[in-house]
């Protein structure tokens, strides 16, 4: 699992999100179901200790 951090545009406002997801489909796939049309502009993930 990784923390994902990204900045996103829906055509009104910007938006930082900050989601857990498995991997970079699953972020984008939750930002589409989620925001529907956005544009993506920046995004860094970190790796979630599993201690």
């Amino acid at each position: 699992m990784f923390e994902y951090t990204a900045l996103i545009y829906n055509g009104i406002a910007q938006r930082l999100i900050k989601v857990e997801a498995g991997s970079d489909a699953d972020l984008f796939n939750f930002l589409s179901q989620h925001y529907g049309v956005y544009i993506c502009i920046w995004y860094e993930k970190y790796a979630i200790s599993s201690q």
